[in-house]
């Protein structure tokens, strides 16, 4: 009997991006096929987003296997369908003009994507993106006005966007906006001290600094570190003397 069932495995990676004010968590994962090889030594290969194989591989023994990687017996190429992959594909193609500054013609694959599936969460992100790169506040505020109040950003997979989010339309002036984003998320990710802190930073920004404290007040709870948290709340203190 195999030590392993084969098939696609994911392992979810948890890393810290930006300093201060925008610093965040981000939840990236990655999915593998996997297959034992020789005695307790289990190979993963890593896979692209439509589950092609990757020339990247790793050995790694099986306990380090159990402890890093999840079995995903409904993920796969197959599992996806026509529609979808063609989704897929149009954003892909989005996001690698995005990274080259080629915003016309990001907007044209986002807009793609969106015409299949236009509450695609990745493509209005990213189509609300291209609209700020591009100078164009108000079409952009429409968007993540819109994607607000789509409950699919608040999936697991969508996880690194909603915090993002939440920034932009903080940004944009929107905070009662992305406030009430922000109660959505810390419902989903209790723990995580970058939501309270942008929640404490857009009551600031709003003059609400009852609530500003509270909120930071929270986010040095969860990481008494945060340095950026007891220093707003010194500022607010401050203002308020």
């Amino acid at each position: 009997m195999p030590i392993i069932e084969e098939g696609i495995y994911m392992e979810c990676l948890t890393r810290h991006i930006g300093t201060g004010g925008t610093a965040r968590t981000q939840e990236m994962k990655n999915y593998y096929m996997a297959k034992a090889i020789e005695g307790d030594l289990i190979q993963v290969q890593l896979l692209d987003m439509d589950y092609n194989p990757l020339p990247i591989f790793e050995k790694v023994d099986l306990a380090e296997f159990k402890r890093r990687f999840t079995f995903q017996p409904d993920v796969g190429p197959d599992r996806k369908s026509g529609q979808e992959k063609q989704v897929d594909k149009a954003i892909a193609q989005a996001e690698a003009h995005y990274r080259r500054k080629e915003y016309f013609s990001a907007e044209y694959e986002y807009s793609k994507a969106l015409k299949l599936d236009e509450d695609n969460v990745r493509a209005n992100f990213g189509v609300g993106k291209v609209y700020l790169a591009q100078g164009e506040p108000e079409k952009a505020q429409e968007v993540f006005e819109k994607l607000a109040h789509i409950e699919a950003v608040f999936e697991d997979e969508n996880k690194h966007i909603f915090n993002e989010l939440g920034i932009e339309l903080r940004r944009m002036g929107l905070h009662d906006h992305a406030i009430a984003h922000y109660e959505k998320a810390v419902a989903i990710a209790p723990d995580d001290e970058n939501l309270f802190f942008n929640m404490g930073r857009a009551c600031y920004e709003k003059g609400d600094f009852k609530s500003a404290r509270e909120y930071l007040a929270k986010a040095l709870a969860i990481n008494p570190d945060m340095t950026e948290a007891g220093q707003l709340i010194q500022k607010i203190n401050g203002s308020n003397s």
